[in-house]
Formats: structure tokens, C-alpha cells, sequence
């Protein structure tokens, strides 16, 4: 899919610019007013698609940390929210429940740019450190005015993600540390047994 570089303005009237992909001019303007930026320049970037060695950071990006994270920051701004506090005051707090320098980090910038009166999924889509899913689902949510549950059911959906990566974990584990305490009683059994063996030896010489 083409990546497009853009400059404009936000509706708070604050300059921005970066990139944005969509299959032509037309849907990166539209999908750019979507996220509150009102575009003065756009062109088609020269790099159309990440190198390989950038994909394969990306999906490192998504770890089980960052799963994590997401998981335990939706769902306290989902709660946060429903309890009627300011969004902007609620980011501040889920970013520190959630306990996680990156996404911490991309959640600071975004309450930024809310106070500019950018919308919440535009920010978390620049910052590159939030799973396509869980932008799709942010923007829905706040077309849709359901935002606190959306991000309820995104809390529960990466919950279950990671819950499930780790139970793999485990079972992969558990093998190899079977096979270690084998082999330290082994080593265990080896040292008791030689020097027996040894001192058996030499008594009968």
C-alpha cells in the first residue's frame, strides 16, 4: 500500500506533518480529516513499504510485554472513563497502571495531541506502538460514541492473548526443566557414586 507524507494543520490550528498509508490521494485525506488533521500538503513518499528488516522490528513491537500493557491500559481507561473522569486526566492514570515505559511514553504524546483537538486513534496510530487492531477498534469506538467499551472488550481480547502465549510458554518450558532436574541428578548421583566406586577399588588392590 502506498505511504504518503503529509503537512497540515490540526484542528486546534497547530502545525503537524508525517505519513499515512491509504491506496491513493484521496483516501489519505479522508482518513487524515478522520483523525483531525486538516491536510495542506500530501504526496506519495518514496518508500512504499518497509524493508524487510523493518517488518521483522514491527512485529517484535507487538511482544508479550506490550500485549500486556495494552491490555492493562484499556482496560483502566475503560473503567476510568465509565466513572466519568476527563479523558485526557484518564490517560495520564491508566499510562501508570499499565506500567510500561513505550507505551507510557505513546500515551503521553496522545493526550497531547487530544488537548489539541486531534482524536485519540490518529495519535496511537503515529506512534507505531499500538497493534492495528486495537486502532481500528479505538476509531470505531469513538465514531461510534461506545469508546469505554470498545476498549473494554480490547482489554479482554489481549488479555486472553496473552494468557494464552503464556500457557504455550509453559508447556514448552516444562520439558526443558524436566530434562534439567534429570540432569542434576544425575550430577548429583555421579558425584556420591565415584568416589565410592574409587575408594571400593582401591580396597581391594
Amino acid at each position: 500500500m502506498p505511504v504518503y507524507a503529509y503537512k497540515g494543520v490540526t484542528q486546534a490550528g497547530r502545525a503537524t506533518k508525517g505519513f499515512v498509508d491509504a491506496e491513493n490521494q484521496r483516501a489519505a485525506r479522508a482518513k487524515l480529516r478522520r483523525d483531525g488533521v486538516f491536510p495542506t500538503d500530501l504526496a506519495e513518499s518514496a518508500s512504499r513499504a518497509p524493508a524487510r528488516g523493518q517488518q521483522k522490528s514491527e512485529k517484535k513491537r507487538f511482544s508479550l510485554a506490550i500485549r500486556r500493557g495494552v491490555s492493562t491500559l484499556d482496560l483502566a481507561l475503560s473503567t476510568l472513563l465509565a466513572g466519568g473522569i476527563p479523558i485526557v486526566r484518564a490517560m495520564d492514570i491508566a499510562r501508570l497502571v499499565a506500567n510500561n515505559a513505550i507505551i507510557g511514553q505513546a500515551v503521553s504524546k496522545a493526550a497531547e495531541s487530544l488537548t489539541e483537538g486531534a482524536t485519540l486513534a490518529g495519535p496511537l496510530r503515529a506512534s507505531g506502538e499500538f497493534p492495528p487492531l486495537v486502532i481500528h477498534m479505538v476509531d470505531v469506538g469513538e465514531r461510534s460514541g461506545e469508546l469505554e467499551p470498545m476498549l473494554a472488550k480490547i482489554a479482554e481480547s489481549y488479555d486472553e492473548q496473552v494468557e494464552s502465549s503464556i500457557t504455550r510458554l509453559t508447556a514448552l518450558l516444562e520439558p526443558m526443566l524436566i530434562l534439567l532436574m534429570v540432569g542434576i541428578v544425575i550430577v548429583i548421583i555421579l558425584a556420591v557414586l565415584l568416589p565410592m566406586l574409587q575408594l571400593t577399588g582401591s580396597i581391594q588392590k
